[in-house]
């Protein structure tokens, strides 16, 4: 190599370095026993301790009050791993809401409420693979074929697999509605 070369090689390095450097960001939070079920963390709301939160690529797990912290990219996203004899609560489409996407934004604390929960050794769950609906018609064979069929299963969550639409990711609203209509918690 020339000596040229190590100049900028360095100069890149120190850059790269210190750009990534800042790019991370302290994410903190509290796991809590959401004993009135609203969401929100309230003064006599216990922590849950240890419950493991990722960022994809690292766990952290909270202390004896619940609290967390770890380092996260720009895109702020982090999951709570559900224990055993806990739910999290879901969304209107039966969506656990066992993550946190933030991009973008200036907060750095994120609460996951966690939910009581008695759970068998033994369960069904429902897996969905490819249902690629194009358009309102084959949308609403999803909803006649499989989703009225399993109202009142005993199956405890439900899993979407592969291509739920086709080329029209503005029906993924619509089908994660028709699929709520199972009551069961669905992930996709």
């Amino acid at each position: 190599m020339k000596p040229n070369f190590y100049i900028p090689f360095l100069l890149f390095l120190i850059i790269s370095g210190f750009s990534s450097a800042q790019e991370k960001t302290t994410l903190r939070g509290k796991v809590f026993l959401d004993e009135n079920a609203n969401g929100i963390f309230d003064e006599n709301e216990k922590g849950v301790i240890s419950i493991c939160i990722s960022n994809g690529k690292d766990v952290v797990q909270t202390n004896e009050k619940g609290e967390w912290k770890m380092e996260a990219g720009l895109k702020k996203s982090v999951f709570i791993i559900k224990p055993a004899g806990f739910a999290v609560p879901v969304n209107q489409q039966q969506i656990p809401q066992h993550f946190s996407h933030e991009e973008g934004s200036t907060s750095s604390v994120i609460n996951f409420p966690l939910l009581k929960q008695d759970e068998n050794e033994k369960f069904s769950a429902l897996f969905f693979g490819d249902t690629q609906a194009r358009g309102e018609r084959e949308m609403n064979f999803i909803f006649h074929d499989a989703v009225e069929e399993l109202i009142g299963t005993d199956a405890v969550f439900g899993v979407s697999l592969g291509d739920i639409v086709a080329d029209d990711p503005e029906m993924m609203d619509d089908v994660a509605a028709g699929i709520a209509q199972i009551g069961i918690p669905w992930h996709k």
